[in-house]
C-alpha cells in the first residue's frame, strides 16, 4: 500500500517550553519527542518547526553593567548575570547598560540534526526563527549535508554569527 505524503506544521507551539516572547521555560524533552518522530516516519515529506525557540535563547531587558559579572562587556562576552552565564548581544552604552542572551542549549538542535540525518523522507525542514547561533549550524551543516532525502531547509533569522 502506498502511504500518503504527510506535511506537518508545528510553527510557533512552543516545543521547548519558551514562547516567541521568551516566556517559559526552557525544555528540550518536545524537540526530542518530535526529532524521534522525523527519524522514523516513512511518510513525513515536511516539517516547519518554525518560531519555536529550539535553542531557549532569551534576552534580558537593558541592565546596568555593574550588576554583571565579567571583566568586558562587549557583544559575545560571556558574564555572569543573577547566577547564570550569558553572552553579551548589546555592548555597554553612554550609560552603562547592557543586554544579554541566554547561551543556547544545544540538545534539541542535535536532537533535530540527528532526525534529519536519517530521516527516509523528509525532503523540506523548516527552522527559521529559532536563534539556532553558529553551535547549531555547525549541527545541522553535516545533518542536512548526509541526508538521504532531504532537498530544501528553511532557516530564516538564527543569529548565525556569535555577533547575531
Amino acid at each position: 500500500a502506498v502511504v500518503p505524503a504527510m506535511q506537518i506544521n508545528l510553527s510557533e507551539n512552543a516545543l521547548c517550553g519558551i514562547d516567541r516572547y521568551g516566556d517559559g521555560t526552557y525544555t528540550a524533552d518536545g524537540i526530542k519527542a518530535i526529532a524521534e518522530s522525523i527519524s522514523v516516519s516513512p511518510s513525513m515529506t515536511s516539517i516547519n518547526l518554525s518560531s519555536n525557540n529550539i535553542a531557549g535563547v532569551t534576552e534580558t531587558g537593558y541592565v546596568k553593567a555593574s550588576k554583571v559579572q565579567g571583566s568586558s562587556f562587549n557583544v559575545g562576552d560571556k558574564v555572569v548575570y543573577e547566577g547564570k552565564e550569558m553572552v553579551v548581544s548589546k555592548a555597554k552604552d553612554n550609560d552603562g547598560d547592557i543586554k544579554m542572551s541566554t547561551i543556547p542549549d544545544l540538545a534539541g538542535i542535535k536532537s533535530i540534526a540527528d532526525a534529519i540525518r536519517v530521516s527516509p523522507s523528509v525532503t523540506s525542514v523548516d527552522l527559521s526563527w529559532n536563534e539556532l547561533g553558529a553551535e547549531g549550524a555547525e549541527l545541522l551543516a553535516p545533518a542536512i549535508r548526509d541526508s538521504p532525502s532531504v532537498t530544501s531547509v528553511r532557516a530564516f533569522v538564527n543569529s548565525w554569527s556569535s555577533g547575531g
